[in-house]
């Protein structure tokens, strides 16, 4: 079967699956909404260069489209937003790009089986030293089918045993395609009302049909608790990875953590995030995290990775009545199993929102970033980054905004930019 059949057997299979929801999704309890917009800006850097700068205007169209619906045997969420960026000097071709996530999920809280789809698309940079222009970025595509049975022992024990197919294709470098399949096995004892224990294990194989040796699979095992309570959530994984690969390079063994802690009041809210595990460049940390606003890097070329991620964010409430500070650190080390690309990222973010009045607000944020490559050979950078907003509601549906960003990068090629622009936004729902 060759991948254009496969491509058209699994959206078949999606329909046929989401046909039943079309008529339910009318009465259903949910919200759906979204909105579109438009902003014009100037730009005295557009090619984040430090030799023949080009100055211009930009023009960025954007339609955002949520929906979030729950009924009795299933679960759906969308939101994705689609953007059209002009250039007026032609400083990089325009560009068109929707990201955004969906899910459903059919199955009763208390049932025999359960049946999971979605699909996620992003923005990445093609490497992480590139200079954050369009013309540096790909577009990433996740779909994933997850179907499970499970058999219940009692009121607290479970057994669920679950198969997942994803298809993951980028928009510019086909080489990066690839399908990963997964099996696995997870034994679960509900422990009270709000925890649980865990113990699985399962393997993962992943090819990529345009390469012949880079296939590799990967096998994998370990035991989670899970605690919700009223003000705290947390969550911790302690596992153990080994990995075969197609070329018969060396095997890769290693443990596996995962830590998050959620702690959430009416005036302060604190996340932290710790992982270690395996990936590699065509999926990278996709379905993890939220698809964050501003593209970032996930990976180069096809390879394997092992990955520490850390991340940490503390919002309050409570340094006055009319404004919101946000503190946040993330920092991602990648360990490649071919490229010389191992290095490190972090970043600092600082920011502040104050509400002037009901229809009046403004935000300020500042960042620290830092790339560090270990090899003598590659360049990373440093760079500072300041972003000004202030929004104006204009009426019920209606809002303005008047936005300025400084950026300034020290690296191979080092520059500053500054952007000030005007923006509307209309909301529908």
């Amino acid at each position: 079967m060759n991948r254009v059949s496969r491509k058209r057997n699994a959206i078949s299979a999606v329909l046929f699956v989401a046909a039943p929801l079309v008529t339910s999704l009318a009465v259903a309890e949910g919200d759906w909404g979204g909105s579109v917009g438009v902003a014009v800006s100037q730009d005295d850097n557009a090619r984040k260069s430090d030799v023949n700068q080009i100055e211009e205007r930009q023009d960025e169209a954007t339609a955002r489209l949520y929906a979030d619906y729950k009924g009795s045997w299933y679960l759906f969420d969308a939101d994705y937003t689609a953007r059209y960026l002009n250039y007026s000097k032609d400083s990089q071709d325009d560009r068109n790009q929707l990201d955004g996530r969906a899910s459903l999920f059919l199955g009763k809280p208390k049932g025999w089986a359960s049946l999971a789809v979605g699909n996620e698309r992003r923005s990445v940079y093609n490497a992480p030293e590139d200079a954050p222009i369009s013309e540096n970025l790909d577009d990433r595509s996740v779909w994933y089918v997850e179907p499970s049975l499970i058999a219940r022992f009692g009121s607290v024990n479970s057994l669920t045993l679950a198969g997942r197919a994803e298809q993951v294709s980028y928009r510019y470098n086909s080489l990066r395609d690839s399908e990963p399949k997964t099996a696995s096995l997870t034994f679960q004892r509900d422990v009270s009302s709000v925890s649980f224990f865990q113990a699985y294990g399962g393997v993962r194989s992943v090819e990529y049909p345009n390469g012949t040796l880079d296939d590799y699979e990967n096998q994998f095992g370990g035991i989670a608790w899970n605690s919700r309570l009223r003000l705290l959530s947390y969550e911790l994984k302690l596992g153990y990875n080994k990995a075969t690969f197609e070329d018969n390079g060396a095997d890769y063994e290693a443990p596996s953590v995962y830590l998050t802690l959620d702690y959430n009041s009416s005036v302060n809210r604190f996340l932290f995030e710790l992982s270690q595990d395996i990936t590699d460049t065509s999926s990278g940390s996709a379905l993890l995290d939220d698809v964050p606003e501003n593209p970032e890097a996930d990976g180069v070329g096809v390879d394997q990775i092992e990955r520490q991620r850390a991340r940490a964010v503390w919002t309050s409430q409570g340094l006055c009545g009319r404004c919101e500070t946000t503190l946040g650190y993330r920092y991602q080390y990648d360990d490649y199993r071919r490229d010389i690309r191992d290095g490190s990222t972090e970043a600092f973010t600082a920011g502040f929102r104050y509400r002037f009045s009901e229809s009046l607000r403004s935000f300020v944020q500042y960042e620290r970033s830092k790339l560090d490559y270990r090899s003598d050979a590659l360049f990373g950078y440093e760079a500072d980054r300041i972003d000004v907003r202030l929004e104006k509601t204009l009426g019920a549906q209606l809002a303005a905004r008047v936005f300025y960003s400084y950026e300034q990068r020290q690296a191979q090629v080092d520059y500053d930019q500054n952007i000030l622009g005007i923006g509307l936004t209309y909301t529908f729902k």
